[in-house]
């Protein structure tokens, strides 16, 4: 079953045709979709069965179709040697004199908090299937996933956000922000409980909007590999409103944007230098049967995440600035979160 499994990955990805790998967050088997052609699939609305991709900037979504699904219970990871090595861990200084210019912007405006991202980059050489299946051994609590397509590239990644899930018409979300190492102990400092906190107001206010009933759990800690984040969870029902109501109100959440949204997005359209593409965009199953035969939407938020074409990965990481951040604890924010990837090749 795994040597099928392996051998029609690597069929598709030898012909150049779209394919993806994914496994839900604690789901041991692991699944595959593999489109027949190379087709680039737009589909805004989300009426197409399969896994889509959404840009950060919302300007395009892509499914690939489910034309072929494949499942294997246990995908363990190959013998083979996958080289990886840093060249470019980003410009230090840059990014922390980014951080000051949106902390003083934060403190004069009623701009309240604003996600910076920045790309790592790294000669990478190793067959996608080895990356996936290292990744997801390594992170089995995450959402990981493997997405390629011809006119898009390959992208991997294991996020531990959801952007939202849908299953008998109930549909959860949560606000995960915060970040520090899970080996120091201790409580929480003021930024990062805030920072969390403006994410959980935000989501509040947009599901009132859309008249959704709901409840809302307590702050609690969770762990996502080496780091800990704060975490709550809202649970509901969709009633009227569709999946596509949701995303539409939720994305781009404060946790990879900032608040006020708005004033966010035009803050890093003018000081970002970076086409974050799909990076803290979304993606994931949409219209799938589960073995209990219920129908179901997993979307999470493409973090902890790269893109790899032409034998160089580029790894996507940000963090949340707030009037309390503090520039050079943000740059380091930031290296720690890329050893959620590139810890796997060590």
């Amino acid at each position: 079953m795994k040597a099928d499994f392996c051998s029609k990955i690597h069929q598709q990805w030898d012909a150049k045709l779209p394919f993806v790998i994914f496994s839900l967050p604690h789901q041991s088997h692991t699944t595959a979709f593999l489109q027949n052609d190379d087709r680039l699939v737009q589909d805004a609305m989300l009426q197409k069965k399969g896994f889509v991709i959404g840009r950060f900037d919302s300007k395009a979504t892509y499914t690939i179709e489910n034309d072929q699904v494949l499942t294997v219970d246990e995908l363990n990871c190959s013998e083979a040697l996958m080289e990886f090595s840093i060249f470019d861990q980003g410009d230090r200084q840059k990014h922390i004199l980014s951080v000051q210019k949106a902390v003083n912007c934060i403190k004069k405006s009623s701009l309240e908090k604003v996600v910076l991202a920045r790309e790592i980059k790294a000669h990478i050489n190793a067959n996608p299937l080895d990356i996936y299946s290292k990744l997801k051994k390594t992170y089995p609590k995450a959402f990981t996933y493997c997405f390629y397509h011809p006119q898009i590239g390959l992208w991997i990644g294991a996020s531990p956000e959801l952007l939202v899930s849908v299953k008998y018409q109930e549909f959860k979300t949560v606000s995960l922000a915060g970040t520090r190492w899970a080996e120091l102990s201790g409580q929480w400092g003021s930024k990062e409980i805030e920072e969390q906190q403006l994410v959980t107001r935000y989501i509040d206010r947009k599901l009132r909007d859309l008249d959704l009933v709901f409840d809302c759990s307590k702050v609690e800690t969770v762990q996502a590999g080496k780091l800990l984040h704060l975490k709550q969870e809202f649970v509901g029902q969709l009633q009227s409103s569709e999946l596509i109501d949701l995303i539409k109100a939720l994305h781009p959440t404060p946790a990879v944007c900032g608040l006020p949204a708005d004033l966010a997005q035009e803050y890093l359209k003018e000081n970002e230098d970076l086409d974050r593409s799909f990076y803290a965009g979304f993606m994931g199953p949409v219209q799938q049967i589960d073995s209990s035969g219920a129908v179901y939407s997993y979307l999470g938020v493409n973090i902890r995440s790269m893109k790899i074409e032409n034998q160089i990965a580029n790894l996507y990481v940000g963090g949340g600035i707030t009037a309390d951040s503090n520039p050079e604890l943000e740059w380091e924010e930031t290296v720690k979160k890329s050893m959620t990837l590139s810890s796997i090749f060590e």
